[in-house]
């Protein structure tokens, strides 16, 4: 998995990246979940939308779980 930065802040702005400093740890759990979900394209998932990645693993799943219930495994 390799997480371009680069291409978040450009579409986010600077500030993105600190925020995402300040909730890694959802990010991770979130990241583990849609893996765990056999999601194969979750590092494109995160490029585009970051902030679902710092919501609480509950509302993560919450959300991903309809996603998948309307649209299947293709996010």
């Amino acid at each position: 998995m390799k997480i371009d930065l680069e291409k978040i802040q450009e579409l986010y702005g600077e500030s993105i990246i600190n925020e995402m400093k300040n909730h890694f740890d959802n990010i991770i759990e979130n990241l583990s979940y849609l893996k765990k979900k056999q999601i194969s394209n979750y590092d494109e998932v995160l490029e585009s939308y970051p902030y679902l990645f710092m919501l609480s693993s509950y509302s993560f799943q919450k959300k991903i779980n309809q996603i998948i219930k309307k649209n299947g495994k293709s996010i």
